[in-house]
């Protein structure tokens, strides 16, 4: 739309127009047209064609927003929550303060005060477009769509996939075409012969498609980059590493549109997190940040916990700080997380997980503060034990456990022996730590202790009798 104020019975009418021909087309509800058939009567000087739209998600970051009017399918509570995720302000004021106002149906006297005061408007299927419900030039992939949505958003398989390309393709959309060709790429059976013919068709697509569905992303998937490597699967951004993450590549991911679609995400070394944590990734299964084994890591751990706030469906995380975390970190609902690994942290929120409902279904935690034997500081204290097996933990699915360098001692594994979990664990790490034979006759002696089938005590003051009192109780216990 024009950057100048909407006004009445003019362009805002003929937009309005333009918009109720197009939702349906949008929603899924009838089948796309082509954007020629709009032909010039649709355009006019001061309203743009809606699906042409310029403005982008990156535009509202900072921006002081209003959203005014009831929406289709988008309560106003959820539309501000998902404007905040991209970094705009929101209220309900209208004032000279506001930079943007996104109108609905019967929005009010906001309409006529922001025409008042010159303030830019932009219609509902605008707002669908920059918050990912809409795409630009494209159908909406909305959770109502069950077809698309089983595919895409829950990984439906090969077949859902096929199913959604041939949708997309009645429904006039490129995005429908580049799954086929990738997916016929992605076949070892397809021929050599056949295979250049689809590179080259795939191509073409992302070069005259690609910045609608990739934005920033779309050079480093044209062209091979040393540090950064995005994989595209089934027609969607699927993957990406870096080594390194820049200012410019933490936007251009934040600010993807494909970053919905997003299912694993990989980055080395951060100096920040914070403009990462702008983006919203509903469908991101796998997260690591810094790496242990390379001796890299995270330096500033700001924005971590409003990342992690921002990918609901995570299964996997592993994270490498080198900087004190937040407060409320690992306090947002993670329900499908099932494999928690921390490493060099100077602080770990073992209350926060221990509290958290969404965790019960936790598998794996790993707590690694250093991978050096016997560190200057300890920082997995007596408290955090307390706190991780008390009778009120959440963290009742837990089978694999580690808590290396720790401080706490023989104490510390007498209240992880008594922990709701404990009777259920497979495998326990307590490697450099400060074990002694004390601790292993305990652990020798109780029934909790039955299930275990891997023992870690490298490194502890526990002495070759108190090791071999534990494998007499326990014969099939591997210990080391």
């Amino acid at each position: 739309m024009s950057g100048r104020p909407a006004r009445r019975g003019s362009a805002r009418a003929s937009g309005a127009s333009n918009i109720a021909k197009l939702l349906p087309y949008a929603v899924g509800a009838k089948p796309l047209p082509p954007l020629a058939a709009w032909g010039r009567a649709n355009v006019n000087r001061s309203c743009r064609h809606p699906l042409s739209d310029a403005l982008t998600a990156k535009d509202l970051d900072g921006k002081l927003v209003v959203v005014a009017g009831t929406f289709d399918g988008l309560g106003r509570k959820e539309a501000k929550q998902r404007l905040k995720a991209l970094g705009a302000r929101t209220t309900s004021i209208v004032s000279a303060k506001v930079d943007l106002v996104f109108l609905g149906a019967r929005p009010g006297p906001r309409e006529g005060a922001a025409e008042a005061y010159g303030i830019t408007t932009h219609d509902e299927l605008t707002l669908k477009r920059v918050l990912g419900l809409v795409r630009n030039g494209e159908a909406a992939i909305a959770p109502d769509d069950r077809i698309l949505w089983h595919a895409v958003m829950r990984d439906g398989g090969d077949e859902a996939f096929m199913v959604a390309a041939d949708r997309l393709m009645k429904l006039g959309d490129p995005r429908g075409d580049l799954i086929q060709t990738q997916m016929m790429l992605a076949d070892p059976t397809t021929r050599a012969d056949r295979r250049a013919l689809l590179q080259q068709r795939e191509r073409e697509l992302l070069t005259e498609h690609g910045e609608a569905w990739l934005g920033g992303l779309l050079p480093y998937v044209l062209e091979f980059s040393p540090t950064v490597r995005p994989i595209m699967a089934r027609g969607f951004l699927a993957e990406l590493e870096t080594s390194s993450l820049s200012l410019e590549l933490a936007d251009a991911v934040a600010f993807s549109p494909d970053a919905t679609y997003l299912r694993r995400l990989s980055v080395s070394f951060a100096r920040s997190l914070k403009p990462l944590s702008r983006g919203q990734y509903p469908n991101l299964r796998t997260l690591h940040l810094g790496d242990h084994r390379q001796g890299r890591w995270i330096v500033a751990s700001e924005g971590l916990a409003k990342l992690l706030s921002g990918c609901p469906r995570l299964a996997e995380v592993e994270l490498c700080i080198r900087d004190r975390v937040e407060d409320d970190l690992l306090t947002s609902e993670h329900g499908e997380l099932r494999g928690l690994s921390l490493h060099q942290m100077d602080r770990y929120p073992l209350a926060n997980l221990a509290h958290n409902a969404s965790l019960s279904g936790l598998v794996e935690l790993h707590c690694v503060p250093s991978d050096r034997p016997r560190p200057a500081r300890r920082v997995l204290s007596l408290d955090n034990v307390r706190a991780l097996s008390g009778a009120n933990t959440t963290l009742t699915g837990l089978t694999h456990l580690t808590l290396r360098n720790g401080d706490f001692g023989d104490a510390g594994l007498t209240y992880l022996l008594e922990a709701p979990f404990f009777a259920q664990l497979t495998h326990l790490d307590l490697a450099d730590g400060r074990i002694s034979d004390v601790g292993a006759e305990r652990l020798a002696a109780h029934p909790n202790a039955r299930g275990l089938e891997r023992l870690v005590l490298r490194d502890n003051p526990v002495t070759e009798l108190g090791q071999r009192r534990i494998e007499a109780a326990l014969p099939n216990l591997r210990l080391s």
